[in-house]
């Protein structure tokens, strides 16, 4: 196939554009969907394994080497909760079960000195935004069963609202850096706890253990890379099969005998018309010459019709 037939700036643009599809398609949306199905999956693991495990200390959680592997599991920690105000921070915009809420965080601090983030439970909003009532942490020393989290990295966005400090995700870091939290020395994971444990507010359920659509999403952005090219080369294929179908100009440099051709069959079709016969033998020999003209007229209507109209073009003139 000749390619520079259909190398026009339109197909250039195309072929560009198709070939940067498909590298998108392979090198990142499906890579994309596939990683989020490989998270998906791994968390489905760790739900099913801490369901099946007995709570480990909270610190053999913090102290691992790998504290992400100990995600939702159930860690148990004695202690006491920080009843200072100032410390209660409120999560907005995490809702549950489709109910605007605050998410309530207070600190912890357990009998080794150190102090995690609790995450009590949520509270509902009131109107126009408003805090209900929260009830106080328990005082005194308590034991408490909860799921062990991993901070989110997304940014905290503290914002004040009716008094009260909140923020937007689970980013322990930033939440340490808060001026209400100078003093503390948070660990960069925080607890879930469960309903019915000391200071449990409203339960937030766990996660269900789904499949999810990513691997078909993945999969899908892998079939339009390979459909993408094939669809461009059926096409280039179709334009290069339809141009070579199309009868060809003649160009400047070829034999007249081929430019030539058609008026011959037309004059031949105006003798047939006419009544003269025509036959091979009475077909004009090519001429490229500009003084054999004549000859040519001559030869291909003969001299009799030749002298005729030129009698009649004279008459025409005399009468003008």
């Amino acid at each position: 196939m000749n390619l520079k037939r259909v190398l026009t700036p339109g197909w250039l643009l195309g072929i560009i554009a198709v070939i940067a599809f498909a590298v998108a398609c392979f090198m990142l949306l499906a890579p994309w969907q596939l990683g989020k199905n490989d998270s998906l999956n791994a968390r489905n693991d760790r739900l099913v394994e801490a369901s099946e495990s007995d709570p480990a200390p909270v610190d053999e959680a913090l102290d691992a080497e790998d504290p992400a592997s100990f995600e939702w599991h159930f860690v148990s920690a004695t202690g006491r909760f920080d009843d200072d105000p100032q410390h209660q921070i409120l999560v907005r915009l995490r809702p549950v079960d489709g109910n605007q809420v605050y998410q309530v965080l207070s600190p912890f601090e357990t009998d080794d000195g150190r102090t995690l983030l609790i995450n009590r439970g949520w509270v509902p909003v009131g109107a126009a935004g408003a805090i209900g009532d929260i009830p106080p942490v328990p005082s005194g020393e308590v034991e408490i069963t909860a799921r062990f989290r991993q901070a989110e990295p997304q940014p905290a966005e503290p914002t004040e609202i009716r008094g009260a400090d909140t923020v937007k995700t689970f980013n322990v870091a930033e939440i340490s850096a808060l001026p209400e939290f100078s003093d503390i020395d948070l660990a960069p994971q925080y607890l879930q706890l469960n309903g019915g444990q000391p200071g449990a507010l409203g339960e937030i359920p766990t996660p269900a253990i789904e499949s999810g659509p990513y691997l078909s999403y993945g999969l899908q952005w892998i079939a339009f890379g390979i459909l993408a090219p094939t669809a461009l080369i059926y096409f280039v294929t179709t334009e290069l099969r339809n141009r070579r179908s199309r009868p060809l100009l003649s160009r400047p440099g070829e034999s007249r005998s081929t430019a030539d051709s058609s008026p011959t069959s037309a004059s031949t079709s105006a003798d047939a018309k006419d009544g003269t016969p025509s036959t091979a033998e009475d077909a004009p020999a090519e001429r490229t010459s500009a003084q054999d003209e004549n000859a040519v007229l001559a030869d291909r209507y003969g001299g009799e019709r030749i002298s005729a109209e030129q009698r009649r073009a004279r008459r025409n003139r005399s009468r003008i």
